[in-house]
């Protein structure tokens, strides 16, 4: 069973022609301080390839670190090759996140419970330290979302580039089996 959110590909090149052709059409993710978009090269995909296994991302002018990649492998397939993938943001950010809300969390529950008899009392004072708690937890779990939904357009613009450089065609869902 694959999991939802998996893409497939069916390509008639070879593996290796496949990974060629990939390294080919993009640039690697190189960082340099003398570009407008943070690395070398000017093609408007970034490759991160790794044997048959290869990570895509848009080249963006712009900063956001929870835009979707590709993440995807290549195998044989009959007498072509197969593409499965998904997308996804960065390992890192989806790391920091992670990190961040475990320390909001750990730091904002202190304030809370102090904040609980001034908020009986209704001291004013006492609901800034539950709301700044609340904007804390909801950004860290709001700014994916938002990040993703900027980066909306970029996962058409990177299956496209995928079935126009290795005349893949999408699968509906994992190619039935070769027998």
């Amino acid at each position: 069973m694959s999991r939802p959110g998996k893409i497939f590909l069916l390509t008639d090149f070879e593996v290796e022609k496949c990974i060629q052709l990939l390294r080919q059409g993009t640039d690697e993710q190189h960082r340099t301080l003398f570009s407008m978009s943070g690395y070398q090269g000017g093609k408007p995909i970034l490759s991160r390839i790794d044997g048959h296994s290869f990570q895509l991302q848009k080249r963006r002018y712009y900063r956001n670190d929870f835009a979707p990649n590709f993440y995807g492998t290549v195998t044989a397939w009959g007498k072509g090759s197969r593409i499965e993938g998904n997308f996804g943001p960065p390992r890192w950010s989806q790391i920091f996140g992670r990190i961040w809300l475990g320390f909001v969390v750990l730091v904002t529950i202190p304030v809370v419970v102090s904040s609980l008899p001034d908020m009986q009392r209704h001291h004013g004072e006492a609901y800034v330290g539950l709301l700044v708690s609340l904007v804390l937890i909801l950004s860290g779990l709001l700014a994916p979302r938002f990040g993703d939904w900027l980066g909306r357009n970029e996962k058409i613009f990177i299956l496209n580039f995928l079935e126009s450089t290795l005349m893949a065609r999408v699968e509906a869902g994992p190619p039935p089996a070769i027998g």
